[in-house]
């Protein structure tokens, strides 16, 4: 009888990534399932550049991911630290064996070890149990960190890292310093002005680099116990859905939990790589608890947002701040609305944290979308009075499958693609477009409203018409074309379908995601909305989402007032029973309808 064919094991060529595959594929044949490794360049393997120079999410793990799906691999293994907190509906990850430590470390040339510990001690690195700190610990400044004045230089190309180290102290500053763990401790031996490098502790600890002498001669290391990127030393082992079963006796399901509610909080707060953030969630019989750590650096997008950074506000100290609550989506929200709290529009880190006009309307408004893509709503309502709060209803999950698309499509240079929304640019250019690159290389792009055309000139890509458009109006410019064919790129809720056949205008639809139900906006959230206040939607299915969670709904829409984004959502809203509803008079135009709001507000 012929032996099963060994399962195919994806994992990049790094040290410290065949270290895990090799762990699990020892642990994979103890349960009787024979594997073989197999070698996946990614594309944070071939791109040497800082991580904020790549963009997008996910550097070494979509290619991999891509292999999975196709069926070119049957599992992959990864750091789960590395894995987009968007994930694919067809492709599940789950946490295997114990985490490892997720404490960072800085490897330092002894003679600047002591400098480096005075530091550290200065901001209580590690004699503070963080859990229990409430106080700010300032900075120490060149004055007063002592002995020598010689400023250190210390490698990393996290921006989390980067951020929390030149925080420390004005005697600190990074360089961007990238490798294989054994490389990056190399490079730091044979550097003439790299002092110090700052790495996560598990990976040095799977790797034993410690035993290494030669490696390790004349360099200490220092523990630096603040908050990490979200699933630092988890191992995640990801599967095709329909194969989960096999893997079972490996997932470690309490630690499963803990890692997907990390990456929760971190697409909760609208991050990835390339955002400043770290955290550590514990969890315990009696209380939820959070440890965070948010640069002043945001993000740069419409409004140049960014952070500001206060004294008296520990969000921004290396070491962060301490959040305790009885649920998760407690948690989330006390930790989301501090952050909104502390956003300044501009990237003034000199400005005060007035957002408040004269007009104190003081009228209350919940926002429905996650922090990512309603900051400059935000920022908005509480210039024009109201106390604006979030209730995020919607999540994004992936659903794309490039076979597929690759299959049907085979496009062509004269191609027009459409697409429906910001995010299904986005998930087409990071995610698709690579392994179609070779079929086509100028298509026409078309999008539906202005945030989908500035999510694709971000991208660096051109638009065939004006970046207002609304559905109609893009119909509209298809048929003056003369355009009788488009390949559609987004949700399978979108409304332009209609308009396309109305027109006679042949498509062929590609789901690129789908919006699902927020978990954490449970509905003892939704219960805190009170008569009158206002509530902002963009999507028909926040409107479907709050309606089924709200067990008030019958006098709500009644007595609140409802803003939606454009016909679309109103719609779904009147047809839900809403009865004050406001709509601006172009789609997308969230400015108008703030100001619509206010006017009514103040009268």
């Amino acid at each position: 009888m012929k032996a099963p064919a060994a399962l195919k094991l994806g994992t990049r060529g790094s040290d410290l990534a065949l270290w895990q595959a090799r762990t699990i594929q020892s642990e994979l044949e103890k349960i009787g399932i024979s594997v073989e490794l197999e070698i996946v360049q990614t594309t944070g393997d071939l791109d040497q550049r800082d991580f904020r120079s790549l963009g997008g999410d996910g550097f070494f793990t979509k290619t991999i991911e891509k292999a999975l799906l196709d069926g070119h691999i049957d599992m992959a293994i990864h750091s789960c630290k590395d894995l987009p907190s968007q994930v694919h509906s067809k492709a599940p990850w789950f946490a295997v064996l114990e985490r490892e430590t997720p404490r960072d470390i800085l490897i330092v040339k002894s003679p600047y070890k002591s400098q480096l510990e005075n530091i550290l001690s200065r901001v209580q690195c590690q004699t503070q149990d963080l859990a229990d700190h409430t106080s700010y610990v300032e900075s120490p400044t060149a004055e007063a960190s002592g002995g020598t004045k010689k400023k250190l230089l210390v490698g990393t190309s996290s921006p989390r890292r980067t951020e929390q180290i030149k925080s420390l102290s004005s005697l600190i500053d990074t360089r961007p310093h990238r490798g294989n763990v054994p490389t990056r401790i190399q490079k730091l031996k044979d550097s003439s002005d790299l002092h110090a490098i700052c790495i996560a502790e598990a990976g040095f600890k799977r790797l034993r680099l410690a035993e290494n002498r030669e490696l390790m001669r004349d360099l200490a290391v220092l523990t630096v116990d603040w908050p990490t990127g979200p699933c630092q030393g988890i191992l995640a082992l990801q599967v095709r859905k329909e194969q989960a079963e096999i893997i079972r006796p490996l997932i470690n399901h309490e630690l499963t939990v803990i890692a997907h509610l990390e990456k929760r909080l971190l697409e909760f707060l609208g991050g990835g790589c390339h955002l400043p953030l770290g955290f550590r969630l514990t969890d315990s019989p009696t209380k939820k608890s959070a440890v965070v750590f948010f640069s002043q650096v945001f993000g740069k997008g419409e409004a140049n947002l960014s952070l500001i950074r206060p004294k008296s506000h520990r969000l921004s100290s290396a070491f962060g701040k301490a959040y305790k609550a009885q649920s998760w989506s407690k948690l989330f929200q006390d930790i989301y609305e501090d952050l909104l709290a502390n956003v300044l529009i501009n990237g003034s880190k000199d400005a005060e944290p007035s957002f408040v006009s004269d007009n104190k309307i003081s009228d209350r408004v919940w926002l429905t979308q996650p922090l990512s893509s309603q900051l400059p709503v935000f920022q908005a309502f509480r210039a024009s009075g109201f106390a604006a709060l979030s209730l995020p209803l919607t999540t994004i999950e992936s659903c794309w499958n490039a076979s597929e698309i690759a299959e049907q499509g085979k496009f062509t240079v004269s191609e027009n693609f459409l697409f429906l929304s910001p995010t299904s640019a986005r998930i087409f250019v990071t995610d698709i477009w690579p392994l179609l690159a070779r079929q086509t290389t100028a298509p026409k792009l078309w999008a539906v409203g202005a945030a989908t055309a500035k999510a694709l000139s971000e991208l660096k890509l051109k638009i065939a018409q004006a970046p207002e458009s609304s559905a109609a109006e893009l119909v509209q410019a298809l048929s003056d074309e003369g355009i009788d064919s488009c390949k559609v790129f987004g949700t399978i809720d979108s409304k332009i379908f209609v308009p396309l056949e109305k027109a006679n205008i042949r498509y062929e639809f590609f789901a690129t995601y789908q919006s699902m139900e927020n978990e954490n906006a449970l509905a003892e959230r939704i219960e805190e909305i009170e008569q009158n206040d206002w509530l902002f939607f963009s999507q028909p299915k926040a409107v479907e989402i709050f309606v089924r969670q709200s067990k008030r709904w019958e006098d709500l829409s009644a007595t609140a007032h409802f803003l939606a984004i454009g016909q679309t959502t109103a719609q779904a809203l009147k047809h839900a029973g809403a009865k004050d509803i406001l709509v601006p008079e172009r789609n997308g135009d969230w400015k108008s309808l703030v100001k619509l709001a206010k006017d009514k507000s103040a009268r």
